[in-house]
């Protein structure tokens, strides 16, 4: 059965008590801003979402570090504040268009005192959904939940922000309540779980990271080359040789993108034509740069080439 998400937010709900690690308690003192977790807390999470990431099987060509995001905190903490174990219509919540999000709650509790471990409970159960997905056929075993999981090690997000909030009377989508639960709440951007694509592309670590992109513990990182094993791990095609200092392919003549994947030529009749599409029309309309490129000065033609 393929996977049938499209920016989908899913949820996870766990019954029973929890245990508690050590230095998990929720310290409101230290509460950062926009979320009530506490700033060692979102290093907790984000480090763990960064090492799930890192870890995937087979390989990813372009898995992105994640960095936390305090808007997407302060998002995630103002729902789960409202105590609904539900996701926001992005029709109406206009400000979660793109946005994925997982969900998770535990009770019962009746001390409001402590909150489900940042790492050993939300997340190491989303996770856990691994073992229900197959990523060469892109699809979740008959009656499982994998999309908590897709969406922590889907390669295109880049920021995450949480929040947590006990209830003492949480709403559920069927019109029942629990009482006294925790609601632990995760916002993802851009969002995962697209239709028909799988979570990433399979290859050698950071090979297709994004132009100015470094490797770092298997993750495209916005890092500073040479400091903590960050590295440029970059493989352009078609001859093209890398810059090892801004961690960009440069083409030969003839060739273009960021891999120096594209052939320089115009794939369109009506680039150039009249009737068509003149040349003026270069940087106006999308549509040009895809398929005139030579047109319009995005690349310098020539000959094809043998490395």
């Amino acid at each position: 059965m393929s996977l049938m998400y499209y920016n989908i937010k899913v949820t996870t709900l766990v019954v029973g008590m929890f245990t508690i690690c050590a230095g998990s308690t929720l310290n409101l003192n230290e509460r950062a801003v926009g979320t009530a977790y506490s700033l060692s807390e979102q290093n907790i999470l984000l480090e763990q979402h960064n090492s799930y990431r890192s870890s995937v099987s087979p390989r990813a060509v372009s898995m992105n570090e994640l960095v936390w995001d305090s808007t997407l905190a302060t998002q995630a903490q103002t729902w789960v504040d409202m105590c609904l174990f539900s996701h926001p219509d992005d029709e109406v919540y206009t400000d979660y268009a793109g946005i994925g999000q997982n969900l998770y709650i535990q009770y019962p509790d009746s001390t409001g005192q402590r909150p489900p471990s940042p790492v050993n409970k939300p997340l190491t159960l989303w996770y856990s959904e691994v073992h229900n997905y197959t990523y060469n056929s892109n699809s979740c075993q008959y009656k499982a939940v994998c999309g908590h999981y897709t969406q922590i090690i889907w390669a295109d997000t880049t920021k995450v922000g949480c929040g947590i909030k006990f209830c003492q009377k949480l709403s559920l989508d069927d019109g029942s309540s629990i009482d006294n639960a925790w609601l632990v709440g995760c916002n993802y951007s851009p969002g995962g779980n697209v239709l028909g694509q799988k979570p990433y592309v399979e290859g050698n670590d950071c090979s297709a990271c994004s132009s100015g992109l470094f490797c770092k513990n298997k993750l495209c990182s916005n890092c500073n080359p040479g400091v903590d094993g960050c590295e440029c791990k970059l493989e352009c095609q078609n001859c093209g040789t890398v810059n090892t200092t801004t961690c960009s392919c440069e083409c030969p003549i003839g060739y273009f993108g960021i891999f120096c994947e594209s052939y320089c030529e115009d794939t369109h009749k009506y680039c150039g034509a009249n009737p068509g599409w003149p040349v003026d029309w270069c940087g106006d309309y999308w549509f040009m740069d895809q398929y005139c490129p030579l047109m319009c000065g995005d690349c310098t033609g020539g000959p094809l080439v043998s490395c």
